[in-house]
């Protein structure tokens, strides 16, 4: 028997799935993720397991910087070129890394956190700006 889990009941997690950049017509595996993540916040909320449900935002978080810089790819192709000669993946990845012409927001899950952001100077966001994302 399955419990079912309601996610409505998390604070905050509706506004939070509010703001990914996702719809109904994208790709069917950025849907089951989302929906397999938050279903992971879900269980963990509710029982009381919160660093795991922690954990689980964070993946929600990273899932919207991941569809930020690839709509950054679509819009902005040129310029996007130009930033990600410099882009250098988690050490022993290189040959998977296929950023050029990504197909997946998850094809930036191979590049360090930190270094995601540096793409955002692409769409004019300061110093300051990229920081704070970055943190």
């Amino acid at each position: 028997m399955v419990e079912e889990i309601d996610y409505t009941e998390v604070p905050y997690l509706q506004e939070i799935l509010n703001y990914l950049p996702i719809n109904p017509d994208d790709e069917e595996d950025i849907n089951s993720y989302v929906n397999n993540v938050t279903n992971l916040i879900a269980v963990n909320y509710k029982y009381e397991q919160y660093q795991f449900a922690y954990f689980g935002v964070h993946l929600l978080y990273m899932t919207y910087i991941y569809c930020t810089a690839w709509k950054i790819s679509q819009i902005i192709p040129d310029r996007y070129q130009d930033v990600i000669v410099f882009a250098r993946p988690y050490s022993g990845r290189e040959k998977d890394l296929k950023i050029e012409d990504a197909n997946s927001i998850f094809a930036y899950s191979l590049l360090p956190e930190k270094d995601i952001a540096k793409l955002f100077k692409i769409i004019c966001l300061d110093k300051s700006q990229i920081a704070n994302v970055s943190d």
